[in-house]
């Protein structure tokens, strides 16, 4: 069982190192790309197929790794089927706070639960919104979205 988790880990370890330096180099040096989630957890689980090609597995090796792919994939099924949950629940909780505020305030709640990306700036990387995601100290309202 630990050599199993610790195929696992290995494995795990490899996949999110060989997306991460993949998005690097897509991105350029220094540079951010686009995209939901953390590297590596949504990256597509290489067949066992794939695998013994391109590692030269032996026979013996394809019997240890082939269970280890059948839980890595089960698990990020799992992980996905959570995202979709949370996603959900977030999105009715954010429904029920603009219920709870005036027609004014809606849009400035939609603009608080926006992803980083969906703003204009971002908040604390040199746009024009707080550090916290607050309005600006002045009180002047955000600019409106593409703006």
């Amino acid at each position: 069982m630990k050599t199993t988790f610790k195929m696992i880990v290995a494995l795990s370890a490899l996949a999110l190192g060989f997306a991460s330096s993949n998005a690097f180099a897509q991105a350029g040096a220094g540079g951010r790309r686009g995209g939901g989630g953390a590297a590596g957890f949504n990256a597509p689980i290489p067949t066992i197929d794939a695998l013994t090609t391109a590692l030269m597995l032996t026979p013996d090796q394809v019997k240890v790794i082939t269970p280890i792919l059948a839980d890595m994939t089960k698990a990020q099924a799992d992980f996905t089927a959570a995202q979709m949950a949370y996603q959900t629940g977030r999105t009715a909780a954010i429904a029920k706070i603009s219920d709870a505020v005036t027609d004014t305030q809606k849009p400035m709640v939609a603009a608080q639960f926006a992803p980083p990306g969906g703003r204009r700036g971002g908040a604390g990387a040199g746009g024009r919104r707080g550090g916290n995601g607050a309005p600006p100290a002045n009180g002047a309202p955000p600019p409106a979205p593409g703006a």
